[in-house]
């Protein structure tokens, strides 16, 4: 009798725990600014927000697409040394000199990321009129370049920098 109850008693506390997480996910719904990611949606708030031409359009995924491309054997290598020093720190007994190692090794690959990061946000500069440069500045004014200029907004998030999304999404981008 004890038993069934119990069974009872967990199956009804499982079953609430889905619904309520089903609810939750729901919610979230999918409206603009909502489940938004990717350089795709990037580059279309971007072409919306400074008015883009259709070259501007395609001059400016070719840049990221290539960046993109040069990135991914280095995201690639960095992954594989995170598993690596997480491997590491996991034994009894860690070599403090491979994981400082791996953690310099790590740290030159983001560098170099960033750089191509950079480089890749000059040469978007390049293709933008002078007045589109200035709009994409002031959406960055204030919150550093952190996350980029055109990521998603949804709520909890931050809402507007002049009329252009604030770049101050906190989540990790695949960039």
């Amino acid at each position: 009798m004890k038993t069934r109850k119990s069974t009872f008693i967990v199956s009804a506390m499982v079953a609430l725990l889905v619904v309520s997480m089903a609810t939750v996910v729901m919610a979230q719904g999918h409206g603009p600014g909502q489940g938004e990611s990717g350089p795709e949606m990037k580059i279309e708030r971007m072409a919306k927000h400074l008015d883009l031409s259709a070259e501007q359009v395609t001059a400016i995924k070719e840049i990221h697409e290539s960046g993109r491309a040069e990135n991914l054997e280095t995201r690639k290598q960095l992954l594989r040394l995170r598993n690596e020093k997480h491997g590491e720190m996991l034994k009894d007994d860690p070599s403090t000199k491979k994981v400082l190692e791996l953690t310099t090794e790590m740290g030159d690959l983001r560098t170099r990321m960033q750089t191509s990061r950079t480089s890749e946000r000059l040469e978007v500069r390049k293709v933008l009129t002078p007045e589109q440069r200035d709009k994409m500045l002031l959406a960055d004014r204030g919150h550093g370049q952190k996350r980029g200029n055109f990521h998603r907004q949804g709520q909890g998030r931050g809402g507007n920098c002049n009329g252009l999304p604030c770049g101050n999404d906190s989540g990790r981008g695949n960039q």
